[in-house]
């Protein structure tokens, strides 16, 4: 009685998994990288002008959102807005969330008529750093 034996050939699994590491570490690396780029944020600078637009019975509404997007405030119907800022070197920047460096907190006041022509605005310090 003769017995066969055949052999299993281990290369085509062997090569899979060769495939699978390549594209796994390919993956690694890009997530180590996209991961790594998303810490390199720069800090938003100041601008000293940023704040210029704004003129007492000249200005209106819509010219604010279109200059200083949506405000972090709004009281009375709309009649009232305000803005969180901060100072940097370079001038006053919107403020979304603190950051290192920056000098100041403010609040900007912007008051409208029914018309929607700011009347009044005032630039308040809040909190001094």
């Amino acid at each position: 009685m003769q017995i066969d034996i055949k052999y299993v050939s281990l290369q085509a699994p062997i090569s899979y998994i060769a495939t699978l590491m390549k594209h796994l570490l390919a993956i690694c690396f890009f997530a180590v990288t996209l991961f790594s780029l998303t810490g390199c944020e720069t800090p938003p600078k100041g601008n000293a002008r940023l704040l210029d637009f704004l003129q007492d019975g000249k200005t209106t509404r819509e010219a604010v959102y279109l200059q200083l997007g949506e405000p972090s405030g709004v009281f009375e119907a709309g009649r009232i807005l305000t803005y969180r800022l901060a100072e940097d070197k370079g001038g006053y920047l919107l403020l979304l969330q603190p950051r290192i460096g920056w000098t100041g907190l403010y609040s900007l006041v912007l008051s409208f008529d029914a018309a929607g022509t700011l009347t009044r605005h005032s630039l308040v310090k809040v909190r001094a750093e």
